[in-house]
């Protein structure tokens, strides 16, 4: 995910004639990376903390945040692209957005 939404961030890019702005070097230059050490981290935590005794996966809930931001992302990227997706796409990624708007 984190791929494709590099490349359609980079495509809608291109058609807005933005591609060396700020926030195409902040995405692709330190957010991304940002998350895959997000991910190592919780991976860690979880090899030396107690949540391993109650059977919660940081890791996992980080992976599951991750997965919903990039696809909330290649979404509005290809909208913006003008690429038309059924409603309830849009409805329920629009809804995973908010909780996780809402959780920072």
């Amino acid at each position: 995910l984190t791929i494709i939404d590099c490349i359609t961030g980079f495509l809608k890019a291109v058609k807005e004639r933005n591609v060396l702005s700020k926030k195409m070097y902040i995405g692709f230059i330190l957010r991304k990376p940002a998350i895959y050490l997000a991910i190592m981290t919780m991976n860690q935590l979880d090899k030396s903390s107690f949540l391993n005794d109650i059977n919660i996966s940081l890791r996992v809930c980080m992976i599951t945040g991750c997965i919903i931001m990039e696809s909330i992302s290649i979404i509005e990227n290809l909208t913006k692209l003008g690429i038309k997706f059924p409603g309830i796409i849009e409805n329920i990624l629009a809804v995973k957005k908010e909780k996780l708007d809402k959780e920072e």
